[in-house]
């Protein structure tokens, strides 16, 4: 199922995110592990499971990664405050609403 808001999906969410980040689509699949493409896939996974309510499994077979990996990535973009805020501004640029709340 493909989860969406405002025209906001998991592929736009990707493609928006390797721009912000300087990355090619392509190097989220290598299995590569340098920094910016670990940002990268965890803010990807915290947008769409937390913003876009996008499953988690939904989220690992479109980064090539496992299940627990989207879990991972998400709590350490919620323990970051520099990636969850640079979440928060690509959420924004998106016009997602802000959290009420945080999300543990």
């Amino acid at each position: 199922m493909r989860v969406q808001w405002a025209g906001v999906d998991l592929s736009r969410v990707i493609t928006t995110v390797c721009g912000h980040f300087g990355i090619e689509h392509k190097e989220l699949l290598s299995g590569a592990k340098g920094h910016k493409v670990a940002q990268a896939r965890a803010v990807i996974s915290h947008i769409a499971t937390r913003d876009l309510s996008i499953s988690g499994s939904e989220v690992a077979r479109r980064l090539d990664v496992d299940r627990s990996a989207v879990s991972r990535a998400v709590r350490r973009v919620e323990n970051d405050p520099d990636l969850l805020g640079t979440a928060r501004v690509i959420c924004g640029a998106f016009g997602l609403p802000e959290p009420e709340t945080s999300q543990h």
